[in-house]
């Protein structure tokens, strides 16, 4: 039997066990500390989606990529690379909107 339907509480273990922090959760998404990149919880309990942000560091993505699939294995989870997204905030308001660029890696 997998991970349950939303389990960010396992993915904050692993995370917080290979260095990383959540800097925020919100429904199926997962904030990573200074934004390089966030994961999404899929259809699935076992499906964790990865995107960089469109300005992260291009060097160090491959290494994040493979050090979360390696450690999510151990998880049951299948981490899958997506693509990229980008962040704005909406006028002066409160909220932001995100946009996602699949399969642009």
């Amino acid at each position: 039997m997998g991970p349950p339907l939303k389990p960010l509480g396992i993915i904050k273990e692993m995370l917080d066990g290979i260095g990383f922090e959540i800097t925020y959760a919100y429904d199926d998404l997962i904030f990573i500390e200074h934004n390089a990149f966030l994961l999404q919880m899929g259809k699935s309990g076992e499906d964790v989606w990865l995107y960089f942000h469109t300005d992260s560091s291009l060097e160090k993505r491959a290494d994040i990529t493979n050090l979360l699939k390696e450690c999510g294995r151990q998880y049951r989870f299948m981490v899958d690379r997506k693509g990229t997204y980008t962040v704005s905030q909406n006028n002066h308001q409160e909220n932001f909107q995100l946009q996602f660029f699949e399969g642009h890696l």
